[in-house]
């Protein structure tokens, strides 16, 4: 995989792949996209459909990887359907700093 300290994979499902998790490698935060936040959100039952094999896990914000954090931005764009309700686009600003 290649990744150390941070990893960034367009799709949150990676941080799932056996190939990352069993490698070894030291990754921190993987930074993603993908899912668009699933681009509808409905109250009471969340996000009904998202690009993710994992559904709602990563719909968007910082989730808890079985490596590490992972965190998934809703992005600006959509998918599939020009439409987005309840799912706010981002632009994320994450400041990173060494401890």
């Amino acid at each position: 995989m290649g990744c150390r300290g941070s990893c960034f994979s367009h799709n949150p499902d990676v941080a799932e792949e056996r190939e990352l998790i069993e490698s070894g490698h030291r990754v921190d935060l993987m930074l993603s996209g993908h899912t668009h936040g699933g681009q509808v959100c409905l109250p009471g039952i969340g996000t009904p459909v998202t690009n993710s094999a994992y559904g709602q896990r990563y719909a968007q914000g910082l989730v808890a990887g079985p490596l590490c954090p992972v965190y998934v931005s809703r992005g600006l764009g959509m998918t599939v359907m020009p439409i987005r309700v309840g799912v706010r686009p981002e632009i994320a600003v994450i400041d990173l700093r060494s401890i």
